[in-house]
């Protein structure tokens, strides 16, 4: 960061010291660049003055996962999980899920979930978790209800439809994220291709394969969407094959039919 730049972010920031949004923001900044050092010290004294605000305790965990590690991290949360925020236990929780550490991660949860059973963001962290946990029928709950309570969320009913999937109910899957489509205008790469993934595990070959071409136009990096179609394509091609053979032993069978009798007449 030039020195100008960072002289005018102290100006702002001592301007709009009262101001809990100036601290979080300028911190954000110098974490992004780096400054690690800066990003805690504004921090720290906005924590000060702002009394253990969660958000703030969130960040700062953030610069110690920078600057340190995610184990450092995960033990300055653990320091203040006390607290039962659900902000600070979802950014505990998903710390100990990029360990792979999901049990503990439920444990960080699920207490907090049961004192905050109406909090959005919660309840769908916990529903995520729980698919990752292979406990499809409690998620599936979680998120049927969050569809309920927050029908205009696009993101729920994409991972509705996922759990859908995993428990095999392929209707409500094909409902749901044609829910997610209509609701994200069809522009969300992730959505449309999990579309075309449940037409390729029903066998409706060439509709997956319209959705799947279609979320590659929206992102064509996407891995999810490149393995789907390729997968997609071979399967269509096996069971064109089949079809091609049916139809030659049909042809077949009808030409032969009634030969045998008359040979033996």
């Amino acid at each position: 960061m030039k020195r100008k730049g960072g002289a005018k972010l102290e100006e702002i920031l001592s301007k709009n010291s009262a101001e809990l949004i100036a601290h979080q923001r300028i911190s954000d900044i110098y974490m992004w660049e780096d400054y690690l050092d800066r990003s805690k010290e504004i921090l720290e004294d906005a924590l000060k003055k702002f009394k253990n605000d969660d958000s703030l305790l969130a960040t700062l965990s953030e610069c110690h996962k920078k600057s340190e590690g995610i184990d450092k991290a995960i033990e300055y949360l653990q320091g203040i999980n006390d607290l039962g925020s659900p902000q600070i236990a979802i950014r505990l929780s998903n710390m100990l899920q990029e360990k792979t550490e999901l049990e503990l991660a439920r444990e960080v949860i699920h207490p907090v979930y049961l004192n905050f059973l109406k909090n959005r963001e919660l309840s769908f962290h916990y529903a995520t978790l729980l698919m990752d946990l292979g406990e499809n029928e409690s998620a599936i709950y979680l998120l049927n209800k969050l569809t309920i309570d927050y029908p205009e969320s696009a993101s729920y009913w994409g991972y509705l439809s996922n759990c859908a999937v995993n428990l095999e109910y392929y209707d409500l899957a094909l409902t749901a994220c044609k829910k997610a489509e209509e609701l994200s205008e069809s522009k969300q790469e992730w959505i449309i291709a999990n579309i075309g993934n449940i037409y390729k595990n029903r066998g409706f070959y060439s509709e997956a394969i319209i959705y799947l071409q279609k979320s590659l136009e929206l992102d064509s990096s996407s891995e999810y969407s490149h393995d789907r179609l390729s997968t997609t394509l071979k399967l269509k091609k096996e069971e064109s094959d089949k079809i091609d053979e049916s139809i030659k032993i049909g042809r077949r069978n009808i030409l032969d039919f009634g030969k045998k009798d008359l040979h033996t007449t």
